[in-house]
Formats: structure tokens, C-alpha cells, sequence
């Protein structure tokens, strides 16, 4: 897609472009939540492991927030 690009834009209407720029805007923020809240997901399971002692994790692998 990258060369092709020009062609692409080129090909699209005027109307839709902005549509379809605000789809894209909100696609990458869902995305963006979605692995912020997978990762303080996985941090309090990490901290709760870690508490607990079972398993192996080490200090190291829980986050400075």
C-alpha cells in the first residue's frame, strides 16, 4: 500500500476522506485502551501472584506506577 497511496487518496472521494479519517482516529484509540487495560490487567495479576508466592515472579517484573 505504501507506493500505492497516491493512487489510492486519488481514487477516494473528497466527501469521504474525512470519514474515513475519523474511522481511523477511532479504531487506533480503541486499540490504544484496550492494551492500556491489558496491561494494568496483567500488572495487578502480576502484583496479586507475586503477594500470594505462588508461582515464580519476581519484584522485577511488576511495574513502578
Amino acid at each position: 500500500m505504501g507506493l500505492e497511496l497516491p493512487y489510492l487518496i486519488r481514487e477516494i472521494p473528497n466527501e469521504r476522506i474525512a470519514s474515513d479519517v475519523v474511522y481511523a482516529v477511532l479504531i487506533a484509540v480503541a486499540i490504544l485502551l484496550i492494551r492500556i487495560a491489558r496491561v494494568f490487567i496483567k500488572r495487578s495479576n502480576l502484583k496479586r501472584a507475586f503477594v500470594s508466592g505462588k508461582g515464580f515472579v519476581s519484584g522485577k517484573a511488576l511495574l513502578d506506577l
